[in-house]
């Protein structure tokens, strides 16, 4: 089921509340295809843009995953501060 996505400096991040995501993840049954969610942080997004030639499969890595939610707070607001927003879900909440 495909969500709401939005760009920011080149990584599409799904749009969605955290109750949504929880119920797709719960939704995923041992049927299913091997799945993958990421979770973005300022950190991650330095190192796909200066060094994702320098770590071979990176960036398809982050394009490639089923779910992609923003990790961090600081990543949120820059996003803000170009018309972009992006709810907070962060990995370790998730788990």
């Amino acid at each position: 089921m495909p969500t709401e996505r939005e760009n920011f400096l080149d990584v599409s991040f799904d749009v969605l509340p955290v109750d949504r995501l929880v119920s797709r993840i719960e939704a995923v049954s041992s049927d299913t295809p091997f799945q993958y969610l990421v979770t973005p942080n300022v950190d991650h997004l330095v190192r796909l843009h200066r060094r994702g030639a320098d770590v071979p499969g990176l960036a398809e890595a982050y394009r490639s995953a089923d779910l992609c939610v923003c990790d961090s707070k600081v990543l949120a607001r820059l996003a803000k501060w170009r018309g972009v927003t992006l709810p907070v879900i962060t990995g370790s909440d998730l788990t």
